[in-house]
């Protein structure tokens, strides 16, 4: 049986509710129990899981003395993320890869590409997958649209109406019954 829960902070989202040293006490008074340990993330910010990511990952582990541990990982951030390699090179973490709920499908090409990359026997996967290559591209390329689109809007200076007060939200069609 697996324990999951995102326990550290990772690309895109800073901040993580979890207390993961906690987490991983818990976890081992559980008869049987496997951590599944991941980070917090926001897929339509994200760049790539980072070197400190990893060595936090990683801490964790040694700290607890963890021989058999899933971690996981979004799919299409894991597969930008030169750092994953090192995570594991120095654990003997196995890598759940995953999609998440809303986050569109990925192409088929995705799996292969992680199983080579890291190794068919340290990954295993829990993603939405498109119909076909292409639609898991076109996905990928939206997703890459609509994260430029909220960290441009992320940047832009608060509008103030009258008096300094934020400006209230306008939409160009009425409400129904106003003209």
């Amino acid at each position: 049986m697996w324990l999951n829960a995102d326990v550290l902070p990772g690309p895109g989202r800073r901040s993580c509710a979890w207390d993961a040293d906690a987490f991983v006490r818990s976890c081992k008074t559980v008869r049987g129990a496997v951590p599944s340990l991941g980070w917090a993330v926001d897929v339509g910010l994200a760049n790539c899981y980072t070197n400190g990511d990893v060595d936090a990952m990683v801490s964790l582990i040694r700290r607890h003395g963890l021989r058999a541990v899933v971690v996981a990982a979004n799919l299409r951030i894991a597969l930008r993320s030169p750092a994953l390699d090192r995570l594991l090179a120095e654990s003997d973490a196995e890598l759940l890869l995953w999609t998440g709920t809303g986050e569109p499908a990925v192409a088929p090409a995705a799996l292969d590409a992680a199983a080579r990359r890291f190794g068919a026997g340290r990954c295993a996967f829990d993603a939405l997958l498109a119909p076909t290559n292409a639609a898991g591209r076109l996905n990928g390329a939206a997703l890459g649209v609509w994260g430029a689109w909220r960290r441009v809007k992320a940047m832009a200076p608060a509008r103030e109406g009258p008096e300094g007060r934020p400006r209230e939200r306008t939409c160009c069609a009425a409400p129904r019954g106003e003209a």
